[in-house]
């Protein structure tokens, strides 16, 4: 009895170890995130866990989270991802703070490491690819996601959703309020709150291309071939796919459109915090980051044009 309450006694004071917390952490944290974010915070989740283990959370300095976030640089890590990996910690220390297991977040001065590789960036669609597309639609292509993409910056799951209902000819904005993702099966994910909902004005280009659906019933999904009872399968997503850049000789990514809808909008001079809302950007540092490399490429473009005249 007393062996084991020195054991006790002695754990009490070690306090619990970050593998414990994050264990805890992690329990509740995989039923509130999206199954297809989930696999980023649980590879960032393993990491600390195999790195800190059975170290007393307690004992954890910044110090310790920098040689952490410096070890898993080295790994090739971009900067981007090293900065997941540092809100997956913090996250796990907030945990430890609630339980009052400690009074401070070593997270919050940590630093990125230099050694991080930079970013890539994620250029929108060439210029060719973009008149290709706006082309295709006016031939009347049958793969509408492409143009959707352009003029929206919608995600690929959020068009999948997209409903007849969802669009308001009269207001001309789209509602997003649903996506399809993939496992195993067509899965629907909708927002939590009303908040959750964002609303896309649809430019003009996208107008006349949308009015042949405005027939559909409410609940038809535009991406369909079944008069909207049910969206695209993922095969037949990848057929479409490559036979639309093989009639149109593209090759942009769905990402590159939801950049050059952003060009597009900065362009035109939607104010950044509207911008952020539209592309439902979490953090208005992506949207930043988005936006100041579209008001580079612009200032790059506007330098050219000066060197020509000279």
């Amino acid at each position: 009895v007393t062996r084991k309450m020195v054991e006790y006694t002695r754990a009490s004071e070690r306090g619990r170890s970050f593998s414990d917390v994050a264990d805890e952490w992690w329990g509740d944290a995989y039923d509130r995130i999206a199954v297809t974010t989930s696999r980023g915070y649980r590879i960032a989740y393993q990491r600390a866990v195999d790195y800190f283990g059975d170290e007393p959370i307690r004992n954890i300095r910044t110090q310790d989270v920098n040689a952490y976030l410096v070890r898993i640089a080295r790994m090739g890590l971009t900067a981007k991802s090293v900065m997941s990996h540092k809100s997956i910690m913090s996250m796990i220390f907030l945990r430890a703070i609630e339980d009052g297991e400690i009074d401070n977040n070593p997270v919050d001065f940590a630093r990125i490491p230099k050694s991080a590789a930079p970013s890539k960036k994620r250029p929108a669609a060439s210029v060719m690819d973009e008149e290709a597309i706006r082309s295709a639609a006016e031939q009347n292509e049958i793969f509408p996601v492409p143009f959707i993409a352009l003029y929206t910056g919608m995600r690929l799951g959020e068009i999948l959703g997209l409903q007849r209902r969802d669009i308001d000819f009269r207001k001309e904005i789209i509602t997003v309020q649903r996506s399809l993702f993939y496992t195993g099966g067509w899965n629907l994910k909708e927002p939590k709150t009303e908040a959750g909902k964002r609303k896309i004005p649809i430019f003009s280009p996208l107008t006349d291309f949308l009015l042949r659906y405005k027939d559909l019933p409410p609940r038809a999904f535009i991406c369909s071939e079944d008069g909207g009872k049910n969206p695209y399968s993922t095969k037949r997503i990848r057929t479409l796919e490559k036979h639309y850049h093989e009639n149109t000789n593209t090759t942009f990514s769905m990402h590159q459109l939801r950049h050059s809808y952003t060009t597009i909008a900065v362009r035109a001079g939607v104010p950044l915090d509207t911008l952020q809302e539209i592309l439902g950007h979490a953090n208005i540092q992506t949207t930043m980051d988005v936006y100041n490399e579209v008001r580079e490429d612009a200032l790059n473009e506007a330098r050219n044009v000066l060197k020509a005249k000279k």
